[in-house]
């Protein structure tokens, strides 16, 4: 068992089960939901997609992926807005970022 203090001044105990531990993280970043929303904002935005887009662009499905991940992006938006907790938020954005990098890796591996 590890001790985490809060900025509150209590100890509380998390256990050493990395899922456990995620998702405490996730519990403390409750406070920093905008700075997420942003985050997401930017980083899909002007970083994974375009990357993700433009490697796509040698395969055939490369539209079928484009409205696939503009949907994930548009998933994440409203998921941020809607203010669901960050326990949801921040492993959805973690899995767009990863559906939209394996995808190229994928697609050039079968094609």
């Amino acid at each position: 068992m590890a001790h985490v203090l809060d900025r509150t001044q209590k100890t509380t105990t998390v256990s050493d089960n990395p899922i456990a531990r995620y998702l405490h993280f996730c519990d403390r970043q409750e406070k920093n939901r905008t700075a997420w929303y942003l985050v997401t904002l930017m980083i899909l935005s002007s970083a994974v997609m375009p990357i993700a887009v433009s490697l796509m662009t040698m395969f055939d499905w490369y539209a079928g992926f484009l409205v696939f991940s503009m949907a994930l992006f548009l998933a994440n938006v409203v998921m941020n807005v809607a203010g669901l907790a960050t326990r949801i938020t921040i492993p959805f954005f973690f899995l767009t970022i990863l559906i939209n990098l394996a995808a190229p890796i994928i697609g050039y591996l079968i094609a």
